[in-house]
């Protein structure tokens, strides 16, 4: 804005010129700034030999948000988008972008070699889709977004992802050592009204804490346990990395046979518990052997079928002795060397508390709902102990057999499922307390059902529509389409506001999707604390974030 302006002004940020896209008298021009590195910039005006300077009138940033999402505020005209690789964290260059799903659009064009496209018009005043495509990797919709600046990851879908790679050997608690047993489980002690059956035996159940609850059922596997049959009876069990801690159940073993089927019904119940903390297990750093490099005296290569192709094949060096180990240090039973690491634990807690479990606005599914509520206790960097799991098929339960500790440190999970099926609803807790007052947990989200398409069916039309079964509204959901298969190939993820229940299929999209014969759908809602969708990050995405969340899954096809 200012005066004089004529149809040859020119217009200058720094030294770049900028683009003149249109002029109202001489008193106002509309200009398009040039690319240019973060920093202030002079505004130089031109015409002719006469020129105007305003220093330092112009400020370049970087819209990229290393976190991933929305940021900025609305976007009052202008959408800055960045495109980065999702396992790499750079920008992808070349990338397709593009404002909602009209092929037509003028708001489309490619990211330049910082992944980054800028969208300038009076009209970008309200909330946009925006999808990013690139060759080898799944397409990317952000649904219903206002902002300023908005960055967009990328996963890779192409290219053989090779064998797993080579892990080096654990370090392991316990053992033995010059002074004796390093890891004994003491405390053995059956009720005095306690008589064991024929079928029954005592014993303790020896685990090593893992890193998160998600590395815990329902997210992951059971952890993997080592057993002691007598009082003070030693154990040695292999560990990750880092601060940990190890603990031990001990309780009364049982082994039914089922008179229908033969199968034999293995149970447990625990009646003590015991806890060692404080542990600093280290990462082992063996010698490495290449077809090049043989491994030193004592120790014998891991791998013998390198890879000709591969140069920088390689397998790590096991110790067979504990003469090749150095000073102070042992040859566990992976075939590491490394110092003992002394953990004896004491089973000085009981596990004879009934907590009351009470679910809020518990979800109801036609098929009749199966509850699986789950008990961990976090230690912080130590990692997280594996309580155990019940079953019910009631908004109220107890969940028995548990430690009699307080219960500032216990997370509860409650999975709801349709008839043990998908959909899922789950919800965390984190108890502060009395256990024997009980845990509520809830209000629990509705469970979610596609409309379109219906589970095993195609898609009608071009849009993915869901429904909630009730209230509360989700603050996010997540779209996932992928090729099923050994290693499911992602094809298209779309992050939506809880309130959309519906997502228009872009037709690039559309078109690969068609080249899989079946396809499997994946749906995610969420309730995340302070959510605000236009200022997400992809950190907000994960369920660490979430206090509860629903999953819906199901295959389908595109006609």
């Amino acid at each position: 804005m200012g005066s004089g302006f004529s149809d040859s002004t020119r217009v200058f940020f720094g030294l770049r010129e900028a683009t003149v896209v249109g002029r109202s008298g001489d008193a106002l021009l509309d200009v398009r700034s040039p690319r240019g590195a973060p920093g202030l910039v002079d505004v130089r005006v031109q015409d002719g030999p006469s020129e105007a300077i305003l220093q330092g009138a112009f400020l370049y940033y970087d819209p990229t948000n290393i976190r991933g999402g929305a940021s900025g505020g609305a976007m009052a005209g202008t959408l800055n988008v960045t495109v980065l690789d999702a396992f790499t964290g750079l920008p992808i260059a070349g990338a397709a972008v593009q404002l909602g799903a009209d092929p037509s659009t003028p708001f489309q064009g490619t990211t330049d070699d910082r992944g980054q496209i800028t969208f300038s018009d009076p009209a970008l005043v309200k909330a946009v889709d925006v999808t990013a495509a690139a060759p080898g990797y799944a397409a990317t919709t952000v649904s219903r977004v206002n902002t300023r600046d908005l960055t967009i990851y990328l996963t890779p879908n192409e290219g053989d992802p090779g064998p797993p790679p080579q892990s080096a050997p654990p370090a392991f608690i316990g053992g033995s050592g010059a002074d004796g047993a390093l890891g004994r489980v003491c405390g053995f002690k059956l009720p005095p009204s306690r008589t064991l059956q024929p079928n029954e035996r005592e014993e303790a159940r020896v685990f090593v804490t893992a890193r998160t609850s998600f590395a815990l059922p329902p997210f992951g596997f059971p952890p993997s346990f080592q057993t002691v049959t007598e009082d003070c009876g030693t154990f040695s069990m292999p560990s990750r990395a880092g601060n940990v801690a190890v603990y031990a159940f001990y309780g009364i073993a049982r082994s039914d046979t089922d008179p229908t089927t033969g199968e034999v019904i293995d149970t447990f119940e625990p009646l003590l518990m015991g806890i060692t903390r404080g542990l600093e297990v280290p990462a082992i750093d063996p010698p490495i052997c290449t077809p090049n490099q043989a491994c030193p005296g004592g120790f014998t290569c891991s791998k013998t079928d390198f890879d000709p192709q591969n140069p920088s094949d390689f397998g790590f060096c096991l110790c067979q002795v504990d003469a090749a180990c150095g000073p102070g240090e042992f040859c566990n039973d992976a075939g590491g060397c490394q110092p003992p690491l002394r953990a004896d634990i004491v089973l000085s807690m009981h596990t004879d508390l009934d907590v009351p479990i009470r679910l809020v606005n518990a979800p109801r599914p036609a098929a009749g709902p199966i509850h699986l509520a789950y008990s961990y206790l976090e230690l912080g960097g130590e990692g997280t102990v594996y309580i155990g799991q019940v079953q019910s098929t009631e908004d109220r339960f107890v969940f028995p057999n548990h430690p009699r500790l307080p219960g500032d440190g216990f997370v509860f999970l409650d999975m709801a499922t349709s008839a043990g099926s998908y959909p899922l609803s789950l919800y965390f807790r984190r108890q502060i307390g009395d256990l024997s007052l009980g845990v509520d947990l809830g209000p629990m989200q509705p469970m979610t059902h596609f409309l379109s398409p219906v589970p095993g069916g195609a898609l009608t039309g071009t849009r993915v529509i869901w429904a909630y079964d009730g209230t509360p509204i989700p603050d996010l959901v997540q779209l996932d389409i992928a090729e099923p298969g050994f290693v499911p190939k992602p094809l298209w993820s779309v992050i939506l506001p809880g309130t959309e229940t519906s997502v228009e299929v872009p037709p690039g999209v559309l078109d690969v999707l068609r080249q899989s014969p079946t396809l499997q759908i994946s749906l995610t809602t969420a309730l995340s604390p302070r959510f605000d969708f236009n200022h997400f990050s992809y950190t907000q995405l994960s369920a660490l974030s979430w206090n509860s969340f629903t999953l819906d899954s199901q295959v389908f096809t595109v006609p």
